[in-house]
């Protein structure tokens, strides 16, 4: 589908700028179908802000959305009205009323599934509130809905009918924040800082994840004084999930276009010890790590200054890190002091975890570690010794025979040579 060419205007209180987005077929039957029943469907959120970003930065690349947001002004129960409707029926659209009770309405269209919400606003107790869901919740305008969401690019909203994407979150210019920042390859809290910290402190690691999505460099000097004190005042995550503080960090890692300034853009605003509490976190040589994203070698690589790899699996365990990250970062720092010695056990383990992909992980420590000598020969080295060969000893001497055999293999198979 071929976009518009755009055109900016103000009017009243938002920005609005007008693009054919690219949406799914039924997006555009449910838009129809609100439209003829008197209201109006917008697409919200990240479909909004990729799109821009596509506009802006790559519109020479290929834009498709994976997943698409849906909200309206009309009420759930109006909501399911219209969907239950014989318009609807005769078009095969089912309804779920399942997250009802939160102003969300699930519409089946070809066998895909949509959630719509009704715009909404929300109050938080400053006092008495758990920093994470609101205290009240009152369903509102798209203005008012803008106004709730945690950053400016994320609080765009692309009304389907009209085709116009709309920015309520306007300067004293009157220019969209949220397009500004956009463009400008930014990150920032939707109105005041502090009120957004506040209400949920996972904004802050979010803040970073969205940036460094977006822009490789250093947070810090894209951030004004408000938000570096809100970020100071909130920076210790209190109230936030271990299991949350966790998938963020891994998918902002995941998403970064520059994973060493991501996770020196933590350390930049004082947020790693609350991210890894008890951890001693090397940045010494933070650099080697490079493009590299995966998760498990990054860790050992940032992790391996710490008593021993038993306690590393502990801790990350107890921060809610899946189990075969935190077992296998463990097994990550005990080959960066490579022994050997170890080899059956090292060898047990690795082939234990194949169908984890745990050799991928060596070999990404080993480019990370420079040891791509040592542990990337390891990756791929099979185990020469069998049991069986060694029935002939007793007891204790025949593992203690195994692991001087495939010590020796290993050192002498063709492509090892000795430090």
């Amino acid at each position: 589908m071929k976009m518009t060419s755009f055109k900016l205007f103000v009017e009243n209180s938002y920005q609005s700028i007008h693009a054919d987005i690219p949406l799914p077929k039924a997006v555009y039957t449910l838009s129809d179908l609100f439209t003829k029943n008197g209201s109006t469907l917008f697409a919200v959120g990240g479909a909004i802000r990729d799109f821009l970003h596509h506009k802006f930065h790559d519109p020479e690349g290929k834009y498709s959305p994976k997943d698409v947001d849906l909200a309206t002004e009309t009420p759930p129960d109006k909501v399911v009205e219209i969907l239950n409707s014989p318009e609807a029926k005769n078009l095969g659209i089912k309804v779920f009323p399942k997250g009802a009770a939160f102003g969300v309405i699930s519409a089946i269209v070809d066998g895909e599934e949509f959630e719509i919400a009704t715009f909404r606003e929300e109050w938080y107790d400053p006092e008495l509130g758990d920093g994470r869901r609101p205290d009240k919740v009152s369903y509102s305008t798209p203005a008012k809905d803008a106004q709730r969401r945690d950053l400016t690019m994320n609080a765009l909203f692309y009304d389907i009918h009209s085709k116009e994407i709309r920015d309520y979150n306007i300067d004293h210019q009157g220019k969209g924040q949220g397009i500004d920042d956009i463009k400008n390859l930014v990150a920032r809290p939707v109105g005041n800082a502090g009120d957004r910290f506040r209400e949920d402190k996972l904004r802050i690691p979010r803040l970073i994840r969205f940036f460094s999505r977006f822009n490789p460099g250093e947070i810090r000097q894209h951030l004004d004084a408000q938000t570096l004190s809100a970020i100071e005042e909130f920076k210790d995550l209190a109230g936030v999930s271990p299991e949350r503080i966790a998938n963020e960090f891994q998918t902002g890692l995941e998403k970064s276009r520059n994973p060493v300034n991501y996770i020196l853009n933590y350390h930049a605003v004082g947020l790693l010890p609350a991210v890894f509490p008890g951890l001693q976190i090397d940045l010494d040589d933070i650099t080697n790590i490079g493009s590299n994203k995966n998760i498990k070698a990054v860790l050992a690589w940032l992790l391996k200054s710490n008593p021993s790899p038993q306690y590393v699996r502990q801790k990350l365990n107890a921060l809610k890190y899946p189990n075969d990250i935190s077992d296998t970062t463990g097994f990550l720092i005990q080959l960066l002091n490579f022994n050997p010695d170890s080899i059956l056990n090292y060898l047990k383990y690795r082939d234990a975890r194949s169908h984890l992909g745990i050799k991928k992980d060596i070999a990404d420590l080993a480019q990370i570690s420079g040891l791509m000598h040592e542990l990337g020969h390891f990756a791929n080295y099979n185990q020469r010794t069998k049991s069986q060969d060694f029935l002939h000893l007793k007891g204790p001497e025949i593992s203690r025979g195994m692991a001087q055999a495939e010590k020796d293999a290993y050192q002498q198979s063709k492509k090892y040579k000795p430090a």
